[in-house]
Order: structure tokens, then sequence, then C-alpha cells
């Protein structure tokens, strides 16, 4: 049957050869592993997504609402795999789930995260997600590990990540489930509560993260616009309400925070020894304060505070003490606490999330900044070149020689209110650059209306476009 035929009419717009071909491809290839079944409910509609967490993810997560948006989210293909594609008011998202984080994205400690989305419209500056579902029954003997493939993908500078325990989604069906994670976003708890509201000053997006399930703290990401300005205004004065005042002239609570901060630090192979008695105020601070298995370390450089005053740095650490003999009842409560935590802190400059055992066992060594984790860019461009059209192939080989990072996507359809509005052959999407084959030459006003800046096989490569590495 024709596809444009017309009661698809309305639907043109959403039809795609590309996505065509890779759903025919991706039928074809499992020819040989058909299976009999009693009925179409004995069927998972997307068998990339490996887990019934996972899938009830994506459920709770259309469910849920910030301020009473409305997320939609359909069945799409994304980079050759069964997807979805989110919109939250204006602003447009790819889902990909099973998406390995590796060196060719940065990230010094391979991992697999369950879902990545990938900002498409309306998201300028927001950066692509990384979700993990853990259900706790399978990760509370792992916080060591997680807490260092978390920390590799945060250092590599390259994306978000929020990460939800079983509770936290099950908890968008059964509002039955309550007080299972430690309280640890709520200001009105930390050592300078009175701090918080003064650091916001005039911020224009109530966000209230103590107030917010974890999954509504996603869902103002996706939705609200300058979310990055926004969470790392919340973070700040999080951050600046976890100080101690006292602690500048009082020797004791400078030394409850310092040697466990340093020991931090050396985890991590980071420096903090410019701050010290006198110049730094800090705080160490127990969310559950019985047995507490986690630890929060603050502190702020006191001379940063007098020159750049809101804008000064602030170090965050989070320590989990994951020892198995010293656990109590309540660990697994303090380990959802430390990811309701991250999900926020995340946005700081400077935040950890590690675990004594972690330290212990030196495992966080292995995390390499991100300038000597990248692969060359030989190695990079080496699985693009395979997808590209052969009319592409000598603009690639120009811009791996001079260093350019290879696409983010290559087949790039922009869309537009749900509908396919035009094609490239390449996209940096984080960057808003298309790279468009002759044929494809009538899609540069679509693109450059919407924000991108475009370059052909018939212009010459501007190196400015791809300023800042």
């Amino acid at each position: 049957q024709c596809l444009f035929a017309y009661r698809q009419s309305r639907n043109v717009g959403q039809i795609s050869r590309k996505t065509a071909m890779q759903l025919l491809q991706t039928i074809l290839s499992g020819k040989d592993n058909l299976e009999r079944v009693k009925g179409l409910a004995d069927i998972h509609v997307n068998a990339t997504v490996e887990s019934e967490l996972e899938r009830r993810f994506i459920v709770a997560l259309e469910r849920t609402r910030f301020q009473g948006q409305i997320l939609t989210i359909d069945e799409t293909m994304v980079n050759g795999k069964e997807g979805y594609y989110l919109k939250a008011r204006e602003n447009t998202w790819l889902i990909e789930p099973q998406v390995r984080m590796d060196e060719t994205r940065g990230v010094s400690v391979a991992s697999r995260a369950d879902f990545v989305l990938w900002p498409q419209r309306g998201n300028e500056g927001k950066k692509p997600v990384v979700i993990f579902t853990d259900g706790a029954q399978f990760h509370t003997d792992t916080a060591a590990d997680d807490t260092l493939k978390r920390t590799a993908i945060l250092e590599s500078g390259n994306f978000r990540l929020f990460s939800f325990s079983y509770k936290d989604i099950q908890s968008v069906f059964d509002a039955q489930i309550v007080d299972y994670a430690t309280p640890t976003l709520i200001h009105k708890n930390y050592p300078e509560s009175g701090m918080y509201m003064q650091s916001l000053g005039n911020q224009p997006v109530s966000l209230n993260p103590g107030q917010l399930s974890p999954l509504q703290l996603l869902a103002a990401y996706l939705t609200v616009d300058r979310a990055e300005d926004v969470f790392k205004a919340y973070a700040k004065a999080a951050g600046f309400s976890l100080v101690d005042r006292n602690s500048i002239r009082e020797q004791e609570v400078f030394s409850r925070w310092q040697g466990p901060a340093m020991e931090v630090a050396e985890a991590l192979n980071k420096d903090i020894s410019h701050l010290h008695f006198g110049n730094t105020f800090c705080a160490a601070w127990y969310p559950h304060n019985v047995n507490p298995h986690l630890a929060i370390y603050t502190s702020i450089d006191t001379r940063q505070m007098r020159e750049r005053k809101g804008q000064a740095d602030v170090l965050v650490q989070a320590v989990l003490n994951d020892d198995l003999e010293g656990r109590g009842t309540h660990f697994v409560q303090e380990l959802n606490g430390l990811w309701h935590f991250a999900n926020l802190m995340q946005f700081l400059d400077h935040f950890s999330a590690v675990t004594i055992m972690g330290m212990e066992a030196g495992i966080y060594h292995s995390i390499v900044p991100p300038a000597e984790s990248l692969l060359e860019a030989e190695d990079l461009w080496a699985q693009t070149r395979e997808l590209l059209t052969s009319a592409a192939l000598d603009t690639a080989e120009l811009l791996s020689g001079k260093s350019v990072p290879p696409p983010s996507s290559v087949g790039f359809e922009l869309e537009i209110d749900g509908f396919v509005a035009a094609e490239a052959e390449m996209a940096w999407e984080d960057r808003r650059i298309v790279f468009l084959l002759p044929q494809q030459i009538e899609n540069r006003q679509v693109f450059e209306e919407q924000g991108w800046r475009v370059f052909t096989t018939e212009s010459d490569l501007d190196e400015a476009l791809f300023a800042g590495g």
C-alpha cells in the first residue's frame, strides 16, 4: 500500500525513508530467530529495553508532571535501534536505550547506560541525559562500582546523569511507597539553611528540589528553558547552605571536615591543599543522624567569597560508607538518598560521589581527565565512515585530519512539531552544526531558521565552527 495515500496525508512529515530502511533491516536481521507465541500480549514491544524496570521507567516518565506540564512519548527509531520520541512543551528529545559509554564519548571508564536522552529542538544549552535504573536488590553491593562509572561519565563534561531506584519508579504507580530514601535535598535541614533563599535571589523558576520526586526533577530539566542555569543556581544555593560559618574560627568544626575531605580529594586525584583553617567555610553533614552511612562534606574558599560572592566555587563531596559489616537496616535508604542528592548536585562544577570501599580499593584512580581520555581522531572517525555515503567521505577525511570530533549523528533528521522537516548527512547536535550533501542543499534554510550552522561540500570548511574542542 502507498504510504503517501490520502488517508496518510496528515502524517507525511513523519514518514522517513531512512527510518523505514532501518526498521526493515532490523526485521530481516532476525528472520532466523522467529518464535511462535500464543498472542500479541506475550510480545514485548521494544526488544532493546532489557528489563521490566526499564520498561516501567518509560511509562513512569510519561506519567510524571512538573508544574502541570505533560510529557508525551512515542516509539521511533533512534540511531538504528528501537527507541522513543519525547516532547516536553516545545522541547523534544530522542530516547535511546542501551547505550555504551566509553572513550568514544569521552568517558574513561566504560559502562552501559539504560537510556540516553538526546536533546533535539528547543533545548539550547542542555546536555544529553544519561539514565541508570537500578533495582536496589541488585545494586546494594555494587555501590562502589556504580559511583565509579557515574563519576567517569560526569567527569567527561559531556552529559548529565540521573539515577533512579526501583522505588523511585514504582512510586509513580503506588502512592503508598514513601519514606524509602534519606531526605538529602530539603534545605531546611542544612547547617546554614538561611543562606538558601539568599543565594537564589530572584531566580525566575521555582524548582524546590526537596519537594520534587526524582522523576519530577528529571522532568523539570527536560521541560524548563535555560535548565542548565536554573539547576546550577539551585545546586549552588544548596552548597552555600551546607557549610558551617563557625568553621572559619572553630578548629573542631574545620577538623571534622578536613580529614575526610582530603581523603576523597586524594582518591579522585584532586588537589584541595589551598583550603586550610582560617580561609575555608566548611562542614561535615550527616542527613541521617543515627548510625549514618552517608556523609556530605562541603567547603568554600572565603577569599573567593569576598571576590566573587555568589559566583564562588563550592566543593561538595558525598561519601557512602558501604562497608558490609557495619550496615544498618537503613543502608538502602541512605543509598537512595545519595542518588537523589547527586541528581541535583551534579550541576556544581566541583561535585563527587564516592564510597568508602571504593576509596580503599583505589578504584577512582582509573578515571582519566577528559583531555587524556579521548582516542586518536582516526579511531574516533572509523565507525562514522562506515555509515557515511561515498559522497561524504572526502569531507570526513578533511575533518578527521583537522582533529574535528566525529558527528553525534549520521543521517540526521530535524523534527519540528513532531514532523521531519529537514535531513543532513552529519550533525553535531551539541554544537548545532550540520553538514549537507548537494542533494540536501534545499534543507539549508530550514536548518538556519532553527539556529543551526551549516556547511556543505560546496563551501570551504570554517574551522571556527568547531573551536573549543
